[in-house]
């Protein structure tokens, strides 16, 4: 922009640079909110991720049969959890044994109905599992094809992967000038790595809930036949944590937006604090 002086001389005001009087723009609540957004995005992510390692509260899906003895095998996305009722006569009891095995556990030279079966019988000494090995063995060999074909795991890990690398390069962004040739570069990295992130996450959600309407048709609620005497039920708050990241990360990608165009607009005098200038910004370790 272009202004008369004093002596008649056309100068060019900087429109980054702070005019006398004008109050330093703290970047701090966007910063802040960025920052929140990020750590519950991690926190969810890697939670759902982890479902079936340790415990089955939180599977993809459950594929069970209506044979005498109850067997259920759910399914996550880094292992896979087996419960069965050793008093399913008694409505009232509450026999529920569950055993757990991370999938990079599997041994090949070993039936996976056995390491089960001998999971069950390591955690609940005493207890006979015998009777499970037939059911087992009719439903856990469909659950481990949908683990390969159906639910592969290498799809959260990209997403997780590609969120952290562009949260590292939203930090390496932000501690450097807006002036260097290194923020543009890093700027452009960032701004990719953000928009495949999140494109994969909105696939994570949109492909688990088609593939779990898929196995479940043409029933209308959440459990469908598989195969004859063989169920599958969907689990619904897996899918909806999974859409509240989706969400979360848009909500993200709107805060690191508002941070930069803010920055950009006042320039390095943007600030976290009002009375520390963002060039003194320093990435910790």
């Amino acid at each position: 922009m272009a202004s008369k002086t004093k002596y008649g001389r056309v100068g060019k005001v900087n429109g980054n640079k702070l005019s006398r009087g004008q109050k330093q723009k703290s970047l701090a609540p966007l910063f802040l909110c960025s920052l929140l957004l990020w750590i519950t995005v991690a926190v969810i992510s890697i939670f759902v991720a982890a479902g079936c390692l340790y415990n089955n509260s939180l599977y993809i899906v459950q594929v069970h049969s209506n044979d005498t003895t109850p067997v259920q095998v759910q399914l996550g996305y880094f292992g896979t959890c087996v419960s069965t009722n050793t008093n399913a006569d008694d409505i009232h009891s509450n026999t529920t044994k569950t055993a757990c095995v991370q999938h990079l556990q599997y041994d090949d030279d070993e039936p996976l109905v056995s390491q089960f079966v001998e999971e069950l019988s390591e955690k609940n000494e005493g207890t006979d599992f015998s009777a499970i090995g037939e059911p087992l063995g009719k439903i856990l060999p469909i659950a481990e094809l949908l683990r390969r074909k159906v639910f592969p795991a290498g799809v959260p890990i990209s997403f997780l992967v590609i969120y952290l690398l562009s949260i590292m390069s939203f930090w390496i962004l932000l501690a450097s000038s807006n002036r260097s040739k290194t923020y543009k570069a890093v700027f452009a990295a960032t701004a990719l790595l953000n928009a495949y992130g999140l494109t994969i996450g909105f696939i994570v959600a949109t492909t688990t809930w088609q593939a779990c309407r898929g196995l479940i048709f043409p029933a209308q609620g959440d459990t469908g036949i598989i195969e004859p005497g063989v169920f599958v039920t969907e689990n619904t708050a897996l899918q909806n944590w999974q859409w509240a990241v989706v969400g979360l990360s848009v909500a993200l990608q709107l805060c690191v937006a508002g941070l930069f165009v803010q920055r950009r607009a006042y320039g390095d005098e943007a600030s976290l604090k009002p009375s520390i200038n963002i060039k003194s910004y320093k990435l910790c370790c």
